[in-house]
Parts: structure tokens; C-alpha cells; sequence
């Protein structure tokens, strides 16, 4: 089953601007996508999905009482004379325009609602958006499979039916969704980005302000100004400008959002076209993705930060990038998410209050003077992290931390933390080979697995809170129920054992930051678990535990760092 679908997705088709309706017709059948219905008059009925050749019914029967609503001209849709339908990203959307003291639409469901979920979004000037303002999403289990049923109309429901209302004036969406987990990303999304204050955006200056960061947006030319960290009153990037066509031989096209005008979703802010897609938190601070196709992404240097480039052992082809997400539902769940694998090339940036890491998928990476270029003839993705306390590390421990990433001496970190008494993961793979999952998290332990197309072995890092650990900052570590060897942390990064495997820890902010060596690999799990004993490792004066591969784990360490984001 694809579990790429967002709600993103579903809101950015909805709002793609407007054209001329097609032709009313008669009884019909309609075939959209993956999607087939009947429809006669207000009446839709039978409305199937069918995928891989298995087919599951999902509502019976649908009265539409409106009239139809004019949308852009797209290839899978049709117009009648009560609604207007069409199918993309996975989603089957209606459109109608109530009559006065009508039901917009009464759903036949063919299964059971088991969850209701309700969401707000805002899209520009929120005077100005039909669309905007307050959604309803129903989770509804079927006898062959689970879907969706979203829309932004006022409801009510029984276990087997919604009624949706609204007035004769905005138009009401409806969007049946008939694969993928787009409640738990509803879910998430609400306990992570609507926890803390929103964006502001002035639509007359283009000035977008969050807690953490600030910018300028064009909308028009897509440009960015000042883009400002004011957690360290840095200004990261002058200007962010892109000249990209978003049409590329591979027929690849960007996640669907209205042209021109800003998406903001609690503390997210979305913006882009065919060519490109910014999306920037507040709260991580600065945490922002970018996607482009087919063009070049310009970022110039604010005063007094610097960029290095280096090469890791990570993904440099967008052919990659192609084959994990599929399609546009899954570059904006790559965007969204922040699902992304480091790239080929890492950019450290420094400043004398600031330090992020960039990354990038399908993009070659070129510094000339005081800008960064990133440049593809397909879809590239850029991810850009600014965790804060980095800043308060000396000089030396930075420029060795560069060189740590560039040797390839760390595969990847994982960082686990809490958002309103949830566990969750931030991790960075920086060998494209390795995959990590956290497994559990308990009070006093933790468990990941860790798994690899080599066989040769790697280090990774796992940064635990004191929380997890009881309070306690030292550790000892399992590799499949089998107690691994305590070394020193300088000495960790430089072990090549082939059959033991070695461990080092150091308590970091809030917690301890866990280094380990599998000397081999196929599949292995990893558990982690206080000792009752708080003495460090000996053998090394304290000046050489904060080298080596400890300080690149601190990126996740602080913050979460990069790009993948898992709820336990």
C-alpha cells in the first residue's frame, strides 16, 4: 500500500486557480485516475478504487446538491451539472457550490468511520481564499481496505454516512483518499506544527514572521530576502532565487501548490510552482526543504557566514531521489516530512553565532565567492538544518567535525526526543547503504534497528535524553542481546574490527550522546540502557572526548538534525 499521500497534496490540487467547467452530462460513468463512478443527475454511485488489478468499493451511493465549480483544465476530470470531480496524487476530488438550504453532499459509506479528525489551514490572505479556514477528516475502515473522506464543508456522520453543509457561496471540497496513512500524518502534524505559534505573513510586503525566523518572499518571482535566524540574530542567506522550468525529460513534476500564493500551516510555510517548492519551520528552528526541477537554486551568503563543501558517502543521483518518491504526492511527502537521506555533497555553514548543514539529492553543488549554487537538469531536493548550541563549540571541534562527515567516518545518527510526551527520532544517513528505524523507547530503554547492503562495518551514533535514561548519563550497549566492548570516544571513529563490536558514550545536552562500531551486517538490533554506574570511560584526558565522531553527532544532538522524522 502507498503511504506517500499527504494532505498537502489533496489542498494544493484544490487550489490551483480557475478556468472554464466542462460539459454537463447525462447518466455516465466516469473513470478518474485510479478511481471509476457512475453518475446520473445529483447522484454518484459505485465509487471504486482499483489498484494492481484488486478493486475496493468505497462509497455506494453520493448525493451532490450544488452546482459545479470552475477548476483549472486538467486531464482526469470531468464537470456535470451538480459538481465538478477530477483525480490526481491519489486523491478523488468534488467540487460544488450549494444550493441554499441544501446538503452539499450525503456519503453511502461502503465501510465503518473509525477516527474523525479535525484541521485548519490558511493559503494567503485568508480573507481572500475560499479554501482556507477549518477541515474535517474521516478515517473509514472498508471491508477490503482503509480510506479517507476530507473536506472543508461543515459535517455530521454515523458510523456508515456523512452529511457535509456549507453556504451559496464558497465552494465545498470533498476528497476521497483510498490508500495511505493521511490521518496519522494529520495526526502528527497537529500535535507537532499547531503546538507552537504560527507564521504571519503581511501579503502587501511579503515580510513572513515566525518565533525563530524571518524573510522576505516574492511570490511572483519566488525570491527570498534576509532569511534570518533570530534565535542567533544571524542572517543565514541574503537572497535564495531560482531560475527553473519544471520540465524535465523524465516527465517529473513538483508537488501541486497554488501558484504565487503562500500555504501556511501552523508553524510551516509552503510556497512554489512547477520549477520550485520552499518549505521552512519555525519551531525546529530554520529547518527548511527545497525542491527544484530542472533549473538552478541561487543562495547567497549573509555577512560573516561561510560555506565548505564536502563530499560523503551518501546519494548523489536523482534517479535515486525518482525511485523513492515516485511522484509529486511523494516529493511533497519528501518536502512535508522531511524524509530525505543526505546527499553526495554536505555544506557546512558557519558563522560567528551560527552553524547548519545542507544536504542535497540530484543537485551538482557549486561555490563561487559568497554564493551557493545548486543546480540539476531533473529533481533535486535540499535540505537545510540550523540546530542552535553548535555555536558555543570551539573552532577546532567544528573544523574537525567537517572533516569527520568528509571521511565518511560516521554513517549516520539517530537523535531521540520528546514533542508532547510523544517519542521521536530526527536522524541523519550519511551512507546511503544503511537504514535505521527506532524501534521502542521505554523509560531506561532504547532499541533500533540497523540494517545494510554491505557487509563491511560502519559507525553510528545515537544521542538518548536523560529522560529515556532515568537520568542517568552513562550506558551500556547490546548488539542482538550480546553486551558490546566500552572504548574510549577517541578512539571509537578509528575502529576496523571485523567481529567485535565497540561503544563509547559522552553526556551531551539533556542527555548522552552513544557512538558504535558493528563490525559486520546484515540485520541487527541495537539496545541501549543505563548503567548503574555514572563513571566515564579512562584512558584519555577530557579534551579528547569532544573529537572525532562525537561532534558530528552533536548536529542531531542539539536539534534533530536532518531530514527524517519518524513518531513512536
Amino acid at each position: 500500500m502507498d503511504k506517500r499521500i499527504v494532505v498537502l497534496v489533496t489542498l494544493g490540487l484544490l487550489l490551483a486557480g480557475t478556468s472554464t467547467a466542462f460539459a454537463a452530462g447525462s447518466a455516465a460513468s466516469a473513470n478518474l485516475g485510479n478511481y471509476t463512478f457512475n453518475y446520473s443527475g445529483n447522484t454518484v454511485s459505485d465509487v471504486t478504487y482499483t489498484h494492481d488489478g484488486v478493486s475496493a468499493g468505497l462509497v455506494s451511493t453520493m448525493y451532490v446538491n450544488g452546482t459545479s465549480y470552475m477548476v483549472a483544465s486538467r486531464d482526469n476530470s470531468i464537470s456535470d451539472t451538480n459538481f465538478t470531480a477530477f483525480s490526481d496524487n491519489g486523491a478523488l476530488v468534488f467540487l460544488t457550490v450549494p444550493r441554499v438550504g441544501s446538503t452539499a453532499y450525503y456519503l453511502s459509506l461502503n465501510g465503518t468511520v473509525v477516527e474523525r479528525l479535525s484541521f485548519t489551514s490558511k493559503v494567503g490572505d485568508m480573507s481572500t481564499e475560499d479554501l482556507s479556514g477549518a477541515f474535517v477528516a474521516f478515517e473509514v475502515q472498508g471491508s477490503a481496505s482503509i480510506f479517507y473522506v476530507i473536506t472543508n464543508g461543515m459535517v455530521s456522520n454515523t458510523s456508515t454516512s456523512i452529511s457535509v453543509t456549507g453556504n451559496a457561496i464558497s465552494p465545498v471540497m470533498l476528497a476521497i483518499v483510498a490508500h495511505g496513512d493521511l490521518l496519522q500524518k494529520l495526526r502528527e502534524h497537529s500535535r507537532v506544527h499547531f503546538t507552537s505559534p504560527a507564521f504571519k505573513y503581511d501579503s502587501a510586503t511579503g515580510f513572513v514572521s515566525g518565533k525563530y525566523l524571518t524573510f522576505y518572499v516574492n511570490t511572483t518571482s519566488g525570491e527570498i530576502k534576509y532569511f534570518n535566524d533570530t534565535l542567533e540574530n544571524t542572517t543565514v542567506f541574503n537572497s535564495v532565487t531560482v531560475n527553473a522550468t519544471g520540465t524535465n525529460s523524465t516527465g517529473e513534476i513538483m508537488p501541486p501548490l497554488p501558484v504565487g500564493r503562500p500555504v501556511i500551516f501552523g508553524d510551516l510555510f509552503l510556497l512554489g510552482n512547477q520549477g520550485y517548492y520552499y518549505m521552512f519551520h519555525d519551531n525546529p528552528p530554520v529547518v527548511s526543504t527545497f525542491l527544484l526541477s530542472n533549473g538552478t537554486m541561487n543562495f547567497t551568503l549573509g555577512t560573516g557566514v561561510s560555506a565548505t563543501v564536502v563530499q560523503t558517502p551518501g546519494i548523489s543521483s536523482s534517479g535515486y531521489l525518482s525511485a523513492q518518491v515516485g511522484s509529486s504526492e511523494g516529493l511533497a511527502q519528501v518536502a512535508t516530512n522531511e524524509d530525505l537521506e543526505a546527499g553526495h555533497y554536505t555544506v557546512i555553514l558557519t558563522g560567528q553565532h551560527f552553524y547548519a548543514v545542507m544536504v542535497s539529492i540530484g543537485a551538482s553543488v557549486t561555490l563561487k565567492g559568497s554564493v551557493l549554487s545548486f543546480s540539476t537538469n531533473s529533481t533535486a531536493a535540499i535540505g537545510l538544518v540550523a540546530p542552535p548550541g553548535l555555536v558555543k563549540l570551539p573552532p577546532r571541534i567544528i573544523q574537525d567535525m567537517d572533516k569527520q562527515i568528509g571521511k565518511g567516518k560516521l554513517a549516520a545518527v539517530v537523535s531521540i526526543s520528546f514533542a508532547n510526551n510523544t517519542a521521536e527520532n530526527a536522524s541523519v544517513v550519511f551512507n546511503s547503504s544503511l537504514t535505521m528505524h527506532v524501534l521502542s523507547v521505554s523509560a531506561g530503554k532504547v532499541s533500533v534497528s540497523v540494517s545494510s547492503d554491505h557487509h563491511s562495518g560502519v559507525n553510528v551514533a545515537i544521542f538518548v535524553p536523560s529522560s529515556v535514561l532515568n537520568g542517568t548519563t552513562s550506558v551500556k550497549v547490546l548488539i542482538d542481546g550480546h553486551a558490546a566492548v566500552l572504548t574510549t570516544i577517541g578512539n571509537i571513529v578509528n575502529v576496523t574490527s571485523n567481529t567485535t563490536a565497540y561503544y563509547s558514550f559522552e553526556a551531551a545536552s539533556n542527555g548522552t550522546v552513544v557512538i558504535i562500531h558493528i563490525p559486520h551486517f546484515s540485520n541487527h538490533t541495537v539496545t541501549i540502557e543505563p548503567l548503574t554506574s555514572n563513571t566515564p570511560p579512562s584512558g584519555l584526558p577530557h579534551s579528547d572526548y569532544i573529537i572525532g565522531g562525537i561532534v558530528a553527532v552533536a548536529v542531531v544532538a542539539v536539534a534533530g538534525a536532518l531530514l527524517v522524522r519518524r513518531r513512536q
